[in-house]
C-alpha cells in the first residue's frame, strides 16, 4: 500500500484514487462547493488533491483537471468554449516561457 501523504486530517481515509481515475481516462475534476464557507479556492483544492494522491500529480494531470473543469462548467456552450480556448492559450504561454527558461 502506498505511503499516506502528510495531511493528518486524512490519515483515516483510504488512498485517494484520483490518479488511477485520470490514468483510466475518466473526466475527473476538482471543485469548490462554496469557497466563502469552506475557506478554499480552486488552487488550494488542486494542491490538496496533489498532496492526497500517492506519488502526486504531474503538471499534465493538473492541466487536464483544469481543462475538465472548464468543460464541465454550467456556463453555456459558447462561453465554455471561449473560456477553455483562453485557458489553453494561457497554459501554452506558460509552458513556452518555462521551456525558454530551461533552455537558457
Amino acid at each position: 500500500m502506498p505511503a499516506k501523504p502528510n495531511l493528518p486530517e486524512t490519515f483515516h481515509l483510504p488512498v485517494y484514487p484520483l490518479k488511477s481515475y485520470l490514468d483510466k481516462g475518466l473526466k475527473v475534476l476538482v471543485n469548490t462547493d462554496n469557497p466563502g464557507i469552506s475557506r478554499t479556492d480552486a488552487t488550494k483544492e488542486l494542491m490538496r488533491a496533489a498532496r492526497l494522491t500517492p506519488g502526486g500529480l504531474s503538471r499534465m494531470d493538473i492541466l487536464n483537471l483544469i481543462k475538465n473543469g472548464f468543460r464541465a462548467s454550467f456556463a453555456g456552450y459558447d462561453l465554455r468554449r471561449k473560456l477553455l480556448l483562453a485557458a489553453e492559450k494561457r497554459i501554452l504561454e506558460i509552458l513556452q516561457q518555462e521551456d525558454a527558461v530551461h533552455n537558457e
